[in-house]
């Protein structure tokens, strides 16, 4: 065989395999480098333009509105311990005071919950001053200061080109200066899909769409074998040629449900002997297993535990306590850093309207995420006890300082006089001055000075 007729017969071979592709496109040799599948599978609509479905979304599954609540929740659990050199402790406890009267934690909260919800959310300042101007924080000093919490959707950019950030907004008919909102913003999309959305982040359902739609699907097919997990058959002689009749339609529908009220309320079904019953009953094996696993899937797009979500615990040899950390490793990483910049901004206007200036040492503390068994708090309150008392035994701190930082930490809530730096001996002086010694038993004034031994009188 020649080689032209050679090179004739392997392109005649592959031409009628269907092999010429491959021949000029390598990529085309595999699935799996093939980026058509890659664009097939991608949509190109963004579930964060539809505030609608969202919203009704949120307001009817339970499972989605603890996706979205509870790592807020979590971020702010057991408060935010405010701290500063500069005030005073009264001064201190009004603001703590001032907060919590006027729910700033909750709008603050609620404005987080929006922005993940539909990628953008806003804390308003409420004053008396003109809400289309720029806000004095210096005349601030003792009026009205309140917070409204709001989302991307109800607090409109008045100039959409600009970008949010650089824009005034439209809040049910009225101007609000940018000087005013402090902004929440979802999820940063690239830059292609930033255009669309206006400056405003992505919202948290964008990147669960998919185990989302499955779950969803999983639970209508299994409310439709419900319904049809017992199905009667009827069969009916000559019901073609019944059913050619003008009222054959009424006479079968009539038949049948004769047979349906008779199975209903009697144990014996009268029919025709050439008519035929039969019942058939489907199996939904596999079902729950199926349900599990997309359980588990939309959790871990949420990155959050399952138990978080459905609130199932962990089975086989896993405890949760892997689960449980990278949920709050995502709460460190993603929520506080977000709710601490709005943190700061109402708090610097607190002070504002309580003291009349910034606290520039003023510091927010988060409670630590991780809750501790009884046993495991006892035992750290015990090394702090002793690392504290450590440390007055080598007189690097007064016995009053160490009482003052257990009171603080709640390991002693009694008021004891040495925290006050006050002595048994300077005690019972001060009693004895007031005129109140016979308050004072002789066993107890022996005891203080010497030293906590009854010794007897000479």
């Amino acid at each position: 065989m020649s080689k032209k007729q050679k090179r004739i017969l392997e392109n005649s071979l592959t031409e009628a395999l269907g092999l010429e592709q491959y021949a000029y496109n390598p990529a085309a040799n595999s699935a799996l480098v093939n980026p058509a599948n890659l664009g097939y599978n991608i949509s190109y609509n963004l579930l964060t333009l539809y505030p609608y479905p969202l919203s009704y979304a949120y307001k009817q599954y339970g499972f989605l509105q603890t996706a979205i609540d509870q790592p807020i929740e979590d971020a702010f659990r057991g408060g935010v311990e405010l701290e500063s050199e500069t005030l005073e402790a009264d001064e201190l406890e009004l603001l703590k005071q001032t907060m919590e009267d006027h729910n700033d934690w909750e709008n603050i909260k609620e404005a987080q919950r929006w922005a993940r919800l539909f990628g953008g959310g806003l804390l308003i300042a409420n004053t008396s001053q003109e809400t289309n101007k720029p806000l004095n924080k210096k005349a601030l000093y003792g009026e009205k200061l309140d917070f409204i919490p709001s989302d991307r959707w109800e607090s409109i950019m008045s100039d959409p080109e600009a970008g949010v950030l650089y824009s005034n907004f439209m809040f049910h008919g009225k101007t609000i200066d940018k000087s005013r909102v402090c902004l929440a913003i979802g999820k940063k999309a690239p830059y292609y899909v930033r255009l669309r959305l206006q400056g405003w982040g992505l919202s948290f359902f964008e990147q669960t769409l998919p185990p989302l739609v499955q779950y969803l699907k999983s639970q209508n097919v299994m409310l439709e074998l419900l319904d049809e997990n017992k199905i009667d058959v009827l069969k009916i002689n000559q019901l073609s040629s019944i059913l050619m009749q003008n009222d054959g339609t009424q006479k079968i529908k009539k038949r049948v449900d004769v047979a349906a009220q008779n199975k209903n309320y009697k144990s014996m079904l009268v029919m025709d002997k050439e008519d035929d019953y039969v019942q058939k009953q489907l199996s939904v094996a596999g079902m729950a297993e199926l349900s599990k696993e997309i359980r588990v899937m939309v959790a871990a797009y949420l990155r959050q535990p399952v138990s978080k979500i459905w609130g199932t615990g962990s089975s086989g040899f896993s405890s949760g306590e892997d689960d449980l950390e990278n949920y709050n490793a995502m709460i460190e990483s993603e929520i506080r850093p977000q709710c601490l910049k709005m943190i700061k901004w109402v708090v610097d206007l607190r002070c504002h309207q309580l003291f009349g200036r910034k606290v520039p040492d003023l510091t927010s503390k988060w409670q630590p995420l991780r809750v501790l068994t009884g046993l495991e708090e006892q035992e750290k309150e015990d090394k702090i006890f002793n690392n504290i008392f450590g440390m007055v035994d080598r007189q690097l701190m007064l016995p009053s300082e160490a009482m003052e930082y257990l009171k603080r930490k709640d390991i002693i809530t009694m008021e004891t006089r040495a925290l006050k730096g006050e002595t048994d001996e300077d005690y019972l002086n001060r009693v004895e001055l007031a005129g109140g010694a016979n308050e004072v038993s002789e066993t107890d004034k022996r005891k203080s000075r010497s030293g906590g031994v009854d010794k007897p009188k000479d």
